[in-house]
């Protein structure tokens, strides 16, 4: 029985390594995971809202994992909210796939990157000017471009700045809205490997 063990332990040496079961070696290497998430906050004013500040509050937390060194595919949820002073309010929760092109490598504490996304989501609006009915729902679709950089706290977890913009196509109540979202995302994201 011994031999027979010596045997199969000495054979195992010369079995190649599988890919699929290799350690990464750093943050955005193949095998890698990146969970985090981002938020912004934003208010609007003046003569363009009818001077009734509208306040909108966007929360994206994320998952990726990485094909190859620097190619990362997931998905991200997206949960916005936004009120204004007379108490219309609007409310989106939405989930998509995601691509991730970063550009850096193990000796990087800065990992800029680019991202694309597809975001199929659900919006309800509330709105204290409509007698009958005053709440309104419908689905819709976001398209999303990001750029932006993680700047390394350590081997495994970093602060995430964004700059994004988003096309969408949303039907509400049977009428279809189309519009345009930008902005700064801030957060932070972790790398399992």
């Amino acid at each position: 029985m011994k031999p027979l063990f010596l045997i199969l332990l000495g054979s195992m040496m010369f079995v190649p390594q599988n890919p699929l079961f290799s350690q990464p070696g750093w943050a955005l290497d193949k095998g890698s995971v990146a969970v985090g998430g981002t938020a912004s906050v934003s208010v609007a004013g003046g003569l363009i809202q009818g001077f009734n500040d509208k306040t909108t509050v966007d929360l994206k937390p994320f998952a990726y994992w990485f094909t190859s060194p620097n190619v990362g595919v997931g998905g991200e949820l997206y949960l916005s909210s936004s009120s204004r002073k007379d108490g219309e309010s609007s409310t989106t929760i939405a989930i998509g796939p995601s691509v991730l092109l970063a550009f850096a490598d193990s000796s990087y504490t800065w990992y800029p990157f680019l991202q694309l996304g597809g975001l199929f989501a659900s919006v309800s609006e509330k709105s204290p000017y409509v007698e009958s009915g005053n709440q309104k729902s419908g689905t819709g679709f976001a398209l999303e471009l990001g750029g932006g950089g993680t700047y390394m706290l350590g081997r495994r977890a970093g602060i995430t700045v964004q700059l994004y913009y988003q096309a969408q196509w949303i039907t509400i109540a049977s009428e279809a809205k189309t519009g345009k979202l930008y902005g700064m995302r801030v957060g932070v994201t972790g790398f399992i490997f």
